[in-house]
């Protein structure tokens, strides 16, 4: 005894569109780089910036930062205060004056140095 199934066509574009629907599902529960974390009405942090902000971390303490709610608001609050300064800065025209442009470059130069020393002086066992 052979038992027959009928058939049923589907037309391609409703192949595809099904297909695309499935895929899209699938691919919208992976959080995205631009997912945003935080934002006010000036300025936003999306996932990849808090990423990156973790990377400038020592590699002992950044596994375990997520763990802990409050250091990671702590950390975004930081992240979106600084971006709305500097979003508003910018607006008021803040940076267009060469005096300006060299604060922002020594404050730079200096966290850098300091973030520096501070790593050295903690593999090193120095004290500041």
């Amino acid at each position: 005894m052979i038992i027959a199934f009928p058939r049923f066509r589907l037309p391609a574009a409703l192949l595809l569109t099904v297909a695309l629907a499935v895929s899209g599902a699938v691919c919208a529960q992976t959080p995205a780089a631009d997912t945003v974390l935080i934002s006010n009405s000036v300025a936003k942090v999306t996932r990849a910036e808090y990423d990156a902000e973790l990377k400038k971390l020592p590699a002992d303490l950044r596994g375990g930062f997520a763990n802990n709610p409050r250091r990671v608001n702590d950390l975004l609050m930081r992240m979106l205060v600084q971006k709305s300064l500097a979003v508003q800065a910018k607006a008021a025209k803040l940076d267009a004056t060469p005096d300006a442009q060299a604060n922002v470059f020594f404050a730079l130069l200096t966290e850098q140095l300091i973030a520096c020393a501070m790593n050295v002086g903690g593999r090193f066992g120095a004290s500041m």
